[in-house]
């Protein structure tokens, strides 16, 4: 094997680290934007997939919800 071979093999390996390495970067920053998104949304939304609006879950959920805390008499 000649140097130039090896030296080509080693550029290629490198390349390939390089590649893989931004792939990386690219998916853990798309991961950390998701979850960026996720927490800005209001928390009514964040629960909506466990209650689906205008199911029995959800009106179970609201009439607990409305016990545990009242509406203010004052407002």
């Amino acid at each position: 094997m000649s140097n130039k071979q090896t030296q080509s093999e080693r550029e290629s390996i490198l390349a390939r680290a390089r590649r893989v390495r931004a792939e990386r970067r690219a998916a853990a920053q798309e991961e950390r934007l998701r979850r960026l998104e996720a927490s800005q949304q209001p928390a009514e939304e964040n629960f909506d997939h466990l209650f689906p609006p205008g199911t029995d879950q959800s009106s179970a959920a609201d009439d607990e919800f409305a016990d545990l805390f009242p509406p203010d008499p004052e407002e």
